[in-house]
């Protein structure tokens, strides 16, 4: 038997908790009404009022849901097809506070994440090697949700799940957890409610760490971004909400 590592696991939660320092510390990534290609619809800024009373809330309830997919041919691996859909709700409860931002992070996380991939690969000329698996169910080990909310009206928010698998590696029986594509956004809020539609730009994982500070971002994986070229990738429809916790 095989065991199979999410291939963001590591890499990405070292880059949510450097992101989550950088908001903790107030650093203006300009956040606040940044355009990205193919916008859908945010939410308009908040006034002050409202900002205070997000900034008071302890707890919040979230949800995230994306979709994703990809069918490239390249070298190493030849074939890679994949899919990942994610719709998630966590409570986040808050773990630090300062006078311009309240973090919180997911205590308990629900809902279902679902992947499936084919790699294809030459090990020689006349050898080829397959690689399937697939899995389906609640986020598991390693899973992450975080939400910001700052004094000044902005918030931003962090997902990097993991689904248990099942497959082949040639001849061989795998499974164990998978890393599905991380995402970070980071808007303007409104009120009580902070939720929106976006498209968010897609970055090969060595453009995001070049650049720790991008306010938006959906990680691609490390082979199809090394097939593709780490520009030009696209962009991922993620919808979200976060409404104070019971």
């Amino acid at each position: 038997m095989v065991c199979v590592a999410g291939r963001f696991s590591t890499t990405f939660i070292g880059l949510l908790v450097l992101a989550l320092a950088l908001s903790a510390c107030g650093r203006d990534d300009g956040a606040g009404g940044v355009a990205a290609p193919g916008t859908a619809v945010a939410q308009a800024p908040a006034t002050a009022d409202e900002c205070s009373r997000a900034m008071a809330v302890e707890a919040w309830q979230g949800t995230i849901s994306y979709s994703h997919a990809r069918d490239i041919e390249g070298s190493n691996p030849d074939h890679v097809v994949y899919s990942v859909n994610v719709d998630v709700n966590a409570r986040l409860e808050e773990n630090y506070r300062n006078e311009s931002v309240a973090g919180f992070l997911a205590t308990t996380m629900g809902g279902t994440i679902a992947h499936s991939s084919e790699e294809h690969t030459h090990d020689t000329d006349e050898h080829r090697v397959d690689m399937v698996m697939s899995g389906e169910g609640p986020p598991i080990e390693a899973s992450r949700m975080t939400l910001n909310v700052m004094a000044d009206c902005r918030y931003d928010f962090y997902f990097i799940g993991n689904v248990f698998v099942t497959g082949t590696a040639g001849d061989e029986p795998i499974e164990g957890p998978k890393g599905v594509n991380p995402i970070r956004g980071a808007f303007e809020g409104s009120g009580l409610e902070l939720s929106g539609t976006f498209d968010f730009p897609v970055y090969g994982p060595d453009e995001i760490e070049a650049s720790v500070d991008k306010p938006i971002w959906f990680a691609e994986r490390y082979d199809v971004a090394g097939m593709s070229g780490e520009e030009g990738l696209g962009t991922v429809r993620v919808n979200w909400r976060f409404v104070p916790g019971e």
